[in-house]
């Protein structure tokens, strides 16, 4: 009996790797997307979860907790340069009392995402420019031995709420870049991904509570 061997040809093989190789080149485009998507809202997730914390740490330790977010400004990495990676990517917890000092690590946000400036409330101010309320206050940074410095803060009070009164604010984070060189003009500022989306995390000022939302464009 006999037996025929069968297999493929080299020129079948190179078909096959062609056929493969621009079905991957037509898909890559999504799997980016989708890859770029959750890293923004991871970054959101994490965010969301950090300023709970925040709270639930003011409330316990009946004190002010605030949540540090470090802008653009040049006086802010004078004499510390390799810290200006955290502009505009950052946030830390920090409370002042019975001693100032740091309650965790600085977060950064994940590769290709970064605070937006895109709801500042004076488009003449360049710093403070991704809190629709902007409170900022003076803390040691980069760590509690740093000196002291102007910075953005979300700022909770020992029974949960903020320090805002009745006005409403939030953070918003999008795919983006952050210039390399960070001085105090505009064109400094995040560039963000063209129609990018944009999530926003809300917090409630007089009960503390924290949402977030995502806008599409």
């Amino acid at each position: 009996m006999n037996y025929r061997k069968s297999a493929f040809t080299l020129v079948e093989l190179m078909v096959v790797i062609v056929i493969i190789a621009a079905l991957m080149l037509i898909a890559l485009p999504t799997f980016q997307g989708a890859d770029r998507g959750g890293r923004l809202r991871t970054a959101s997730f994490q965010l969301t979860t950090t300023m709970t914390l925040a709270r639930q740490a003011a409330i316990t330790s009946r004190r002010y907790v605030y949540l540090l977010f470090p802008d653009n400004t040049p006086a802010l990495f004078a004499g510390q340069p390799r810290e200006a990676e955290k502009a505009f990517r950052a946030y830390a917890p920090f409370a002042r009392t019975p001693v100032s000092q740091y309650l965790g690590e600085w977060s950064i946000l994940p590769p290709g995402v970064v605070f937006t400036p895109a709801f500042r409330s004076d488009p003449t101010d360049n710093r403070n420019l991704f809190l629709r309320a902007e409170p900022v206050e003076v803390v040691p940074f980069p760590t509690t031995n740093g000196p002291n410095v102007e910075i953005s803060t979300v700022a909770f009070r020992p029974d949960g709420a903020t320090t805002m009164g009745n006005t409403a604010f939030a953070v918003y984070v999008t795919e983006g870049t952050v210039p390399a060189d960070l001085t105090a003009g505009t064109a400094d500022l995040p560039q963000a991904r063209s129609n990018a989306p944009v999530i926003e995390v809300n917090v409630h000022p007089l009960t503390g509570r924290i949402r977030s939302r995502e806008y599409t464009p």
